[in-house]
């Protein structure tokens, strides 16, 4: 299962069992801890990772643990276990409502609606209702 992305065979489990992988922010200003970030399908080299947009939504890499400076690598992509992510309220999200990412933003959003051409749907679950229609950090499981 080597895909040569990212997410392959660069993966490791920590003792709370969480699965990091690595990779390079090719976006052009610093992404803050929990932002959710894909692959960069142009870069073309597998670990560079932006926001999610139109044309990478289907490749979602993970959450990012830490903040990340422009051009700067990291490892602490979470792909799978519980994080503290970046999460758009919503007035119907309950604890436990699935989340999806949004083109455009660091954040997750309540997932419903349908699956638009091209996205992907990880799961991320979020632990606690969150009704204010802001982006804040909350406590989300998710597994890319």
């Amino acid at each position: 299962m080597n895909s040569g992305m990212a997410s392959a065979d660069t993966d490791a489990v920590d003792a709370q069992d969480k699965e990091y992988t690595y990779g390079k922010n090719g976006e052009s200003s610093a992404l803050v801890a929990g932002s959710v970030v894909c692959v960069d399908i142009t870069a073309a080299d597998g670990i560079t990772f932006k926001l999610p947009s139109a044309a990478n939504i289907g490749m979602p890499l993970g959450v990012l643990e830490e903040a990340v400076n422009a051009g700067a690598y990291t490892s602490k992509i979470v792909r799978k276990g519980v994080v503290t992510a970046r999460v758009l309220g919503h007035a119907n999200m309950d604890a436990g409502a699935s989340l999806k990412l949004v083109a455009g933003q660091r954040y997750f959003a309540l997932a419903n609606q349908a699956v638009t051409a091209g996205e992907a749907r990880p799961i991320a679950v979020i632990f606690a209702a969150y009704t204010t229609t802001s982006d804040a950090a909350k406590s989300v499981y998710v597994d890319f």
